[in-house]
């Protein structure tokens, strides 16, 4: 099955109700994930729930340069 970025925006705004306790109903790439309110812990949870359901590892490399929701759907895409 072929991930789109609509289908990569739905999971991250399920992942970021779940796992950081955000509401968010419109995320834009731009949003920079401290201002969505994202603390540390939150943002390993994210990513953790994000390698899970697409099978992708995030080294510790990436994950520091990780600032914006674009950063975590570019993330996806290219895996």
């Amino acid at each position: 099955m072929l991930t789109t970025a609509t289908d990569v925006l739905h999971d991250l705004q399920e992942i970021l109700r779940n796992e950081a306790r955000l509401t968010v109903d419109a995320l834009k790439p731009e949003d920079n994930l401290q201002d969505l309110g994202l603390d540390s812990l939150a943002r390993v949870r994210v990513l953790v729930a994000l390698e899970r359901k697409h099978g992708i590892e995030v080294t510790e490399k990436q994950a520091a340069q990780i600032t914006t929701v674009g950063d975590l759907l570019r993330l996806v895409e290219t895996r």
